[in-house]
């Protein structure tokens, strides 16, 4: 309240802040919208698309019969070669699957010109978009199949075999399902 009633400059005639940078009015100059992604966004696309193409690669020299117990009752790698969608639905439809990621990178860069690319959440949540579609997208094209690995379980209970990219798809969209969806005053 006291900063309202607090008059603007130093007294009758000053010059305030705002109006020295520009704007007569006194209001407040919000600065530009950057329209391109930042370093955070490259950086984190660039580290999750290569640990994905790595640790996929590393699970293609072991061939189709990997499986290794990392914690038992939890967790195992395996060698999965997924021509589908989750719980292999769809199988044989490489192509589909192809056309789809390359529209959702399409309609990602087209809404990303309207985005404000100075919010560091805008370039984290565009950067796990980004490097799970891309990365599946890249393991269509170079193999005719995406590489899943990990294995998580309880019990008699799977989770279908997925990738880092999968997992990067996931978080953004439980991200911006948490964000925009179910806490959008925050």
């Amino acid at each position: 309240m006291t900063s309202l009633l607090r008059p603007k400059g130093d007294g009758l005639g000053s010059v305030s802040s705002r109006e020295q940078k520009g704007d007569p009015t006194g209001k407040e100059i919000d600065p530009p919208c950057r329209r391109a992604p930042g370093p955070i966004f490259w950086g984190l696309f660039l580290g999750l698309f290569l640990l994905d193409q790595g640790t996929k690669a590393s699970i293609l020299r072991f061939g189709d019969h990997l499986t290794i117990s990392v914690i038992p009752g939890l967790l195992n790698l395996v060698s999965v070669r997924n021509t589908g969608i989750v719980f292999g639905l769809f199988s044989g439809e490489n192509w589909l699957w192809i056309g789809v990621g390359a529209a959702f990178l399409l309609v990602g860069f087209w809404i990303g010109r309207r985005l404000d690319w100075r919010r560091r959440e805008i370039n984290g949540i565009a950067a796990l978009l980004a490097a799970g579609a891309a990365g599946n997208l890249s393991d269509r094209i170079l193999h005719g199949f995406v590489v899943d690995f990990i294995d998580l379980y309880v019990g008699p209970w799977h989770w279908p075999s997925f990738n880092v990219a999968d997992s990067c798809l996931c978080l953004a969209s439980l991200w911006i399902l948490f964000r925009f969806g179910l806490a959008p005053g925050r």
